[in-house]
């Protein structure tokens, strides 16, 4: 892995449940030079996303109480402005992408963060 790239202003909005893994790929992220916002399931990340300035890229675990990553991929399709972000869905369902919802990537779990790195660098 780099180090993180002084001056860095891309913001990752990480949507995940688990509390540990959000920790721990917030802490990888902040190490590579993102701004890192966190929401513990939909609700939290749509709320977030609707302020401004929107997020630059969102991370999004698929299963989590309350509204699952499903259901705030067609909420945030819904709007013209939020369907415009990249969507990268982080998944235990691997990367068939007949089973996901759409995304700009599809990232299975567990993470291979090299991977993760340059498609961040990429959306960024």
């Amino acid at each position: 892995m780099r180090e993180a790239r002084l001056g860095h202003r891309c913001t990752v909005l990480l949507v995940e449940d688990d509390s540990a893994t959000r920790e721990q790929l917030s802490e990888i992220l902040r190490q590579w030079g993102y701004i890192v916002e966190t929401a513990a399931d939909g609700e939290e990340a749509l709320e977030l996303v609707m302020r401004d300035p929107v997020p630059h890229v969102l991370l999004v675990d698929l299963l989590m109480p309350r509204m699952s990553g499903w259901e705030l991929i067609a909420e945030i399709n819904k709007s013209e402005r939020l369907s415009r972000i990249p969507l990268v869905v982080v998944s235990g369902y691997g990367t068939d992408t007949r089973l996901l919802p759409p995304a700009d990537a599809h990232l299975a779990k567990p993470l291979d963060l090299g991977r993760l790195q340059r498609l961040l660098d990429r959306l960024c």
